[in-house]
């Protein structure tokens, strides 16, 4: 299964409708974007996130 989202480039701020977009195109909870965005959550952890839920 691919995950994947698009982000333009050239805008220096983005939406929240947006930001839920690429959310529910990453397949992840507020909690688990914020920590993708925010770089709190590393590869690992994203993929051990990611297993979990059964999608790699």
């Amino acid at each position: 299964m691919d995950i994947h989202t698009f982000v333009s480039h050239g805008v220096k701020e983005y939406g929240g409708s947006l930001l839920s977009a690429m959310r529910r195109q990453l397949k992840l909870s507020h909690e688990e974007f914020d920590g993708v965005v925010t770089c709190s959550i590393d590869t690992e952890e994203l993929a051990r996130i990611y297993s979990e839920k059964g999608i790699i």
